[in-house]
């Protein structure tokens, strides 16, 4: 009745994905595709209740323990996320998230929409890869002035080109959903 917006869930013993890199460093590219591929199924959830995330970054990807050796992620730290279309509450051209983790039409003070998700996915997957925060503003000074690049070593081809559909600089040669 008093129209405020409650979240809760479940305890994670997993800790979060920056955990999970800071004790072991890079993941192999098959277990990334695994996690991606949970990573992204979450997303297009959250997407089709109309939510942006606006904060996906690997601090806020919870890994729980299955005892099968397969992970459950959880899709957290929903503090900033919005309603596509709706009112902002940040002024224009105000911008909210993590550094590092923009796509480059949020630090142009865009409206919050899903590709701007999708690219932060495709950094948390490079983090994963290469254990190490990607330089997202070198990432996209190079897709802009070269185009697609080919795949850095130790990233197979076909996840390379997923990757490089959630990287894409240009929003509308992004992927548009979490589902491609």
């Amino acid at each position: 009745d008093d129209d405020k917006v409650l979240f809760t869930m479940d305890l994670v013993s997993g800790g979060s994905l920056a955990h999970v890199i800071g004790d072991y460093g890079p993941l192999p590219p098959r277990f990334v595709c695994l996690l991606l591929d949970q990573l992204l199924s979450g997303l297009a959830t959250v997407h089709a209740e109309g939510v942006v995330h606006r904060d996906i970054k690997p601090a806020n990807i919870l890994m729980e323990a299955t005892g099968t050796g397969r992970p459950h992620l959880r899709l957290s730290d929903f503090g900033i996320s919005m309603r596509k279309g709706e009112p902002r509450l940040t002024e224009t051209n105000y911008v909210v998230g993590t550094p590092g983790y923009f796509a480059p039409e949020q630090m142009m003070g865009a409206e919050p929409d899903f590709p701007a998700d999708l690219f932060a996915v495709g950094l948390v997957a490079l983090y994963l890869i290469q254990g190490q925060k990607p330089d997202s503003q070198a990432l996209v000074e190079h897709f802009a002035a070269h185009g697609t690049p080919s795949a850095p070593d130790g990233i197979p081809e076909p996840l390379w080109q997923v990757l490089a559909g959630l990287l894409q600089p240009d929003p509308h040669a992004r992927f548009r959903t979490a589902t491609g």
